[in-house]
């Protein structure tokens, strides 16, 4: 298994040399990993999942990025609805999915209400920057259809803002205060940045 790490640790450098300027910190991050010794060689193994995923979305084409982020703002929605169907139940429901360690906490799939709480507050400047570019496409790339009704457009606002609120409310019934503090955080930042987006 080390062994097949280290080959895919290979091959992911290779690949980051030909990315640009993303691929020189994946180089840098994953360059030393046979100079690295116990916890940091480890630290560095399990840095291989994210950064092969970061390199695959360079590759994609913006269309497609687009439409994964969509699929990931969908995927946590869910998550929330099974969330708050979790704290609705009660101790004793199926949602629960036999995690017995946090009872009246909504933990979606995840054991640590924390962790859960996490994964929802990391998705919800995602879906803000969704809504935007949204917004923003309609507006400056179909002026040809500006009576025409987008329906396609249309149901992905209203799946993303569902998500959105499901998300909300599910991150406060995960009673994770840092959660919940980095999710306001996190929506603070984007809409700043939003915003010096829109008057640049």
């Amino acid at each position: 298994r080390v062994g097949l790490l280290d080959h895919f640790a290979e091959f992911l450098v290779g690949l980051a040399e030909r990315t640009g300027p993303l691929g020189a910190v994946v180089v840098r991050t994953l360059g030393a990993g046979g100079r690295a010794e116990g916890r940091e060689q480890g630290a560095r193994r399990a840095l291989l999942p994210p950064l092969a995923c970061l390199l695959a979305v360079q590759w994609l084409a913006p269309a497609a990025v687009v439409r994964l982020l969509l699929v990931l703002a969908i995927f946590t929605g869910v998550e929330g609805l099974l969330g708050l169907l979790q704290v609705a139940a009660g101790g004793d429901s199926i949602f629960y999915l036999r995690n017995d360690q946090s009872f009246g906490s909504a933990t979606g799939t995840f054991v640590n209400r924390n962790h859960f709480a996490a994964m929802l507050a990391m998705m919800l400047p995602v879906i803000v920057g969704l809504l935007a570019f949204s917004v923003r496409r309609t507006r400056h790339g179909h002026h040809r259809r500006a009576l025409a009704f987008d329906a396609e457009a249309v149901s992905q606002r209203v799946l993303v803002f569902v998500s959105a609120v499901l998300i909300l409310l599910c991150l406060l019934f995960t009673r994770s205060r840092a959660g919940i503090a980095t999710a306001f955080a996190g929506l603070a930042f984007s809409s700043l940045l939003l915003v010096r987006a829109r008057a640049g």
